[in-house]
């Protein structure tokens, strides 16, 4: 395995990520991996919490409209996303699970890969479970599902999804 490898996961909401990464995790652990998940808009959520005096709310419209808005305008000034990806790197090794929406992010996170020498993976996942919301975020990131590395179809039960997990691990990671 290399020194650092960054996959990026995206759906829907609702899709199945966050249940795939954590497969990925046991399947790191079970090897002495480490392994960690990142969300690009976790710096938002704990704006949003310290505002709203309340968790984030992943079901609510209003909550992820907020988040999806704010995370474009800290971005458009601060660049903070990208600041911040940069800055985990930096003193990172072992994988790195990266949920976030935008493609344009994720060519900016590719090319920092390409130049590193970090190996880079895009995997989408879908399912019929899937809710959409109206934010930007949310509803374009299916957009461009075609260029992602791996595309998985989570139809199935959550075995079937600890298979896929698992061999991605073994063809992709290990």
């Amino acid at each position: 395995m290399e020194d650092r490898v960054v996959v990026i996961v995206n759906g829907r909401p609702r899709s199945g990520k966050d249940t795939f990464c954590n497969y990925i995790i046991d399947e790191c652990e079970e090897k002495g991996i480490y392994c960690d998940v990142w969300s690009t808009i976790d710096f938002e959520k704990e704006l949003l919490e310290d505002i709203v005096n309340r968790p984030y709310d992943v079901t609510s419209d209003n909550d992820r409209a907020f988040l999806s808005e704010l995370k474009q305008l800290v971005n458009r000034y601060y660049d903070v996303t990208y600041r911040d990806f940069v800055n985990l790197l930096e003193y990172y090794e072992g994988i790195f699970l990266i949920h976030t929406r935008e493609w344009t992010e994720i060519l900016r996170f590719k090319d920092y890969c390409d130049e590193n020498g970090i190996k880079f993976i895009t995997v989408f996942i879908t399912s019929p479970n899937e809710k959409e919301f109206s934010n930007w975020s949310d509803t374009f990131c299916i957009d461009r599902k075609n260029m992602y590395d791996i595309l998985i179809n989570n139809d199935g039960t959550l075995e079937e999804l600890r298979d896929y997990a698992k061999e991605f691990c073994e063809s992709r990671l290990f």
